[in-house]
């Protein structure tokens, strides 16, 4: 007979890492028989933590929807560590957010070198903050909208290949899972609960960054944005400064944030 652990590896490979499909599968008790579902967990590819390990994330665990599995690549101590920090924007980053960002990120390395940064690797602010992280040896956890034997999007290969010792790949979504749509604002969640402060590149009103916002907003989490002209379509971070979100200015800004975690 498979143990409860596997029951949940086998619901979530079964339903793709849809988490309705697999609450709703676990509400009604659905039968699971050991010949279906052995030859699917023969089958799993990737390392895996679920809810009933003691080594699940506590902050997901109290987290708005926590996944039942995650899968993973690469160091899950990361997912510990005390300052977390989530750098996320829009796609169609400018100059000033890429410059904004490397500038912050170069001073954290500086002063403090155990930060780790979260993201999506999605093109645009995301990868520009993996990318730049990990050129300054910066450690970094990338959250995935898809199956980790996708890299997507295929220009974020550096961030996807990047040293596993020091960096993660993590999804709830098993191997051949593509990328969706309906994916990323359910990857937007799980960044919002693993990081303890979010920094904003720049974003438009009604993007996948603002959904990502509300969600960390929902869970207590400090917003820090940059200034961005009064002219601009971009106009997220202006807004969410005016409504209370931290400005920064500086990568000081950012560790004060997150020495209050």
């Amino acid at each position: 007979m498979i143990s409860m652990r596997q029951v949940l590896i086998y619901l979530s490979l079964k339903y793709k890492g849809d988490w309705r499909r697999i609450r709703d599968a676990i509400a009604n008790k659905e039968r699971v028989i050991d010949g279906e579902a052995l030859p699917l967990l023969a089958s799993l590819k990737e390392n895996t933590i679920t809810l009933l390990d003691d080594d699940y994330p506590l902050n997901l665990k109290q987290a708005f929807r926590p996944p039942f599995v995650l899968y993973y690549r690469g160091n899950k101590k990361l997912l510990s560590e005390r300052h977390k920090l989530g750098v996320i924007g829009s796609r169609e980053s400018s100059e000033y957010a890429g410059k904004a960002i490397e500038e912050i990120l170069s001073t954290i390395s500086e002063k403090e070198p155990d930060v780790v940064v979260i993201s999506g690797m999605a093109k645009g602010c995301d990868f520009l903050a993996e990318q730049s992280a990990l050129r300054h040896k910066l450690r970094t956890v990338s959250v995935l909208g898809n199956g980790l034997d996708i890299c997507y999007p295929s220009t974020s290969k550096e961030v996807y290949e990047a040293d596993k010792e020091n960096n993660l790949l993590i999804s709830e979504y098993p191997c051949g899972v593509e990328p969706a749509s309906e994916h990323f604002p359910e990857r937007n969640r799980l960044i919002a609960s693993l990081i303890d402060s979010l920094l904003i590149g720049e974003g438009e009103e009604r993007s996948g960054t603002a959904i990502t916002v509300r969600f960390a907003l929902d869970e207590g989490k400090d917003i820090l944005c940059f200034p961005t002209g009064i002219f601009s379509h971009k106009n997220l971070c202006n807004l969410l400064i005016r409504d209370g979100a931290y400005l920064c200015l500086n990568g000081e800004d950012v560790l004060q944030s997150l020495h209050k975690v």
